[in-house]
Order: structure tokens, then sequence, then C-alpha cells
């Protein structure tokens, strides 16, 4: 599965919307749910350091199953 399904899987498993996730992400105003589609959606590449923190967000943690699937 592509780094941007495995995300909205894991998003949708957890009722979350895109805007919810971006800004949990640190992701301000507008941009939150443009930025989370743009991922999804694999038109954009998340840096190495937004990876480390959406594996450190809470519904993933505690399962390392969930997250050697994320990555």
């Amino acid at each position: 599965m592509a780094f941007g399904k495995r995300i909205k899987f894991f998003r949708n498993r957890k009722g979350m919307k895109q805007k919810e996730l971006g800004e949990l992400l640190g992701f301000l105003g507008k941009t939150s749910d443009v930025r989370v589609a743009q991922y999804e959606t694999e038109a954009r590449t998340p840096k190495t350091d937004l990876v480390k923190e959406m594996v450190s967000i809470p519904w993933l943690q505690g399962s390392s199953a969930n997250i050697r699937f994320l990555y």
C-alpha cells in the first residue's frame, strides 16, 4: 500500500477529518486539510521529520504493527 493511502487508512480508521489531522500535525488555518490531502494523494511527500511526528501521534502508539505498516 502506498504511503498516502496508509495515512488515509489510519486517519479514516480513527474517524478523523483531514483538517483535524492537519491541525494535530501543526498546520494552521486553511492549509491544514489541503496539506493532508496532498500527502494522501501523493501530490506532495512529507519530510522525514513530519513522518516521525505522524508515527508519534497517540492513535498510532501502542501498536508496533501499525507503525511498521505506516512506513
